[in-house]
């Protein structure tokens, strides 16, 4: 969040700008994060994702607004994990807000670490039965409810597997296709039946 002073905008001398002291933060925070993604890549993974995804600042069109607020989410690999990636956010807000009357604040609302699955379990190997032709094994930057089951710190099976496009996610044309939804659940029935007789 990003602090200021409201004015009329035709004396933003007055004031002190949040939007705009806002946008210099997030300039900074890119150009930090670019250099993260190009210098650490997981062979699995792939990079450090990064993306300022919601802005909210201002009250009316002719006051210098007092507050924005910025939201975002970062992807992380191993190879610079969260704990780094969090040091580096600090340490950004603390070296902006030298000097400052109005202080930019950081709030971190969730600690989702990566997830790592085994590509040979058990579950793959009894999805990998349920085709003539084996399926790739990939990894991908999307989160999921295992990033909280690994919490417990306890080893069990992980897979992504279902129906559906995988390049539409969140797009006004996302979709899954009728005949691949259902063919998806006998699908499931025999990778269930498979894996507990494998267990």
């Amino acid at each position: 969040m990003s602090n200021g002073k409201e004015a009329h905008s035709s004396m933003p001398q007055e004031g002190y700008n949040a939007i705009r002291r806002l946008n210099d933060c997030i300039m900074v925070f890119n150009q930090k994060m670019d250099k993260i993604s190009n210098d650490y890549i997981n062979e699995e993974l792939g990079k450090t994702i990064h993306n300022v995804t919601i802005i909210h600042g201002g009250t009316q069109i002719n006051s210098i607004p007092n507050k924005a607020i910025a939201q975002g989410n970062i992807r992380t690999i191993p190879e610079f994990d969260n704990g780094k990636v969090i040091a580096l956010l600090k340490e950004t807000v603390a070296q902006l807000n030298q000097d400052n009357l109005f202080p930019l604040e950081l709030t971190i609302n969730y600690n989702k670490i990566p997830v790592e699955a085994n590509k040979n379990s058990t579950l793959i190997q009894a999805i990998q039965k349920q085709f003539d032709t084996p399926l790739p094994v990939l990894g991908g930057p999307a989160t999921t409810d295992a990033a909280e089951f690994i919490k417990l710190q306890k080893q069990f099976d992980i897979v992504v597997f279902g129906p559906g496009v995988t390049t539409v996610p969140h797009q006004i044309n996302e979709y899954v296709e009728i005949s691949n939804y259902f063919e998806q659940i006998d699908i499931y029935k025999k990778i269930i039946t498979t894996y507990l007789s494998d267990e």
